[in-house]
């Protein structure tokens, strides 16, 4: 069964106590959805890749986090300038 996955740079995981596999919370003052991480150097410190198109169901859209704002340039999502945080489920 394929999952909703959060990929995280190992330094950024390693200063939230995440490991590969665990779940995360992933927030901002928006909302917040519950995925598995997978921790891998493809990702750049700093930064999470979240894929879009999951039902809730699924564990939640990120477009949760997401304002409603149109990106200037392209008047398009604002998807890859959402700012959030990650936590390690309790």
């Amino acid at each position: 069964k394929r999952e909703h996955t959060l990929l995280m740079n190992p330094r950024d995981a390693e200063a939230r106590g995440i490991q590969d596999g665990d779940y995360v919370v992933v927030f901002n003052d928006r909302g917040e959805i519950r995925v598995k991480v997978e921790v891998t150097e493809w990702i750049l410190e700093g930064v999470v890749s979240l894929e879009n198109g999951w039902w809730s169901s699924e564990g939640g859209s990120s477009s949760i986090l997401s304002n409603d704002k149109a990106e200037p340039l392209s008047n398009g999502h604002t998807l890859n300038s959402t700012l959030v945080e990650v936590r390690k489920e309790a």
